[in-house]
């Protein structure tokens, strides 16, 4: 069988780097949040009951965002698409960061679980439509 050259573009590379920092970064904040519930319980003076929706509420914003991919998907770009999620991360990232209340918290979080939702399909589309099946295997 002969031989095809089946390589990838570096742009498709770096994109598929891009995308996978930002997903990693958003099940890294999911996973470590958990940790922190002591010291919130403390500083809002809430229960573990209230302070576990911070995880709750991430991920099914998260889970719910992530069953609009393929709407997106058809309506915008990929480019546009992680503009879409970086731009929600870090608007939840702020608004986390300068939040006084477990209220103000909990809505950033939702707002970094859209960002999280929408990057995450985003990975798998690139890979699946810009990698060749045979790119990085050996013909025989």
């Amino acid at each position: 069988m002969a031989k095809t050259d089946q390589t990838v573009s570096p742009q498709i590379i770096w994109a598929i780097v891009g995308t996978g920092i930002l997903a990693f970064t958003g099940i890294l904040t999911e996973t470590s949040m958990n940790v922190t519930f002591p010291d919130l319980m403390k500083q809002f003076n809430i229960s573990l009951s209230v302070v576990q929706w911070l995880t709750t509420a991430y991920l099914l914003m998260v889970s719910l965002v992530m069953t609009t991919s393929a709407f997106l998907k058809a309506k915008f770009n990929p480019r546009q698409i992680f503009i879409i999620a970086i731009v929600a991360f870090l608007i939840g990232d702020i608004v986390a960061i300068m939040s006084h209340s477990f209220a103000l918290l909990l809505v950033g979080r939702v707002i970094q679980g859209i960002g999280t939702g929408v990057i995450t399909p985003l990975v798998f589309n690139i890979i699946l439509e810009n990698v060749p099946m045979e790119a990085g295997t050996e013909q025989f």
